[in-house]
C-alpha cells in the first residue's frame, strides 16, 4: 500500500495543494461518521471464546483484512503528505515515513495486544461503553481540528 501511495503521490505533486484539502474535507466527514459509530454502539462482549488460533491464521486474516479494506490507504493518503518536503523525491519520503509508519504500529499494536490479552478477563462491558464513548468523542474533536487547520 505504501508502494502505491508513493507512486500516486509522485503522479499528483503538482496539484497536492487541492487535492490534500478535498482529501482532509472527506476524512473529517468519515471521522465525525465514524466517532458517531463508536460513541452510540453497544459494548460488543458477551462472551470470551477460547478458541487457539495458529499464528499462520493471524497472519492470513491480517493480510486479508488490510487489502480488502480502503480506509488503511485513505488514511495513509491523507496523514503522510502533512511530512513530506516537496522540493526532494516525494516518493522515497513517504516509503521511509510508510515504514516508519508500519515499525511504531507494530510495537504499539504489540504492546496493546500482550497488555489486553493478559487483563481481558477484568473488562466488562461497563468500561468497554465508556471507552467507546470517550473514543468517539476523540474521533470528533479530530475532525474539527482537520477542518480547522
Amino acid at each position: 500500500m505504501i508502494g502505491l501511495l508513493a507512486i500516486g503521490f509522485q503522479f499528483i505533486n503538482q496539484q497536492l495543494d487541492w487535492f490534500l484539502d478535498i482529501i482532509r474535507f472527506f476524512g473529517a466527514i468519515y471521522l465525525i461518521w465514524l466517532g458517531y459509530k463508536i460513541f452510540t454502539s453497544l459494548s460488543l462482549i458477551t462472551e470470551i471464546t477460547k478458541k487457539k488460533y495458529s499464528h499462520k491464521e493471524f497472519i492470513i486474516q491480517g493480510f486479508l483484512v488490510i487489502w480488502s479494506n480502503p480506509k488503511a490507504f485513505l488514511f495513509l493518503g491523507a496523514f503522510i503528505p502533512q511530512f513530506l518536503n516537496f522540493n526532494q523525491s516525494t516518493g522515497i519520503q513517504i516509503i521511509l515515513l510508510g515504514l516508519l509508519f508500519m515499525l511504531i504500529g507494530s510495537i504499539f499494536d504489540s504492546a496493546y495486544a500482550i497488555i489486553f490479552g493478559k487483563f481481558r478477563n477484568l473488562v466488562s462491558s461497563k468500561y468497554l461503553s465508556l471507552l467507546n464513548r470517550i473514543g468517539g468523542i476523540l474521533l470528533v474533536v479530530l475532525a474539527l481540528w482537520l477542518v480547522l487547520n
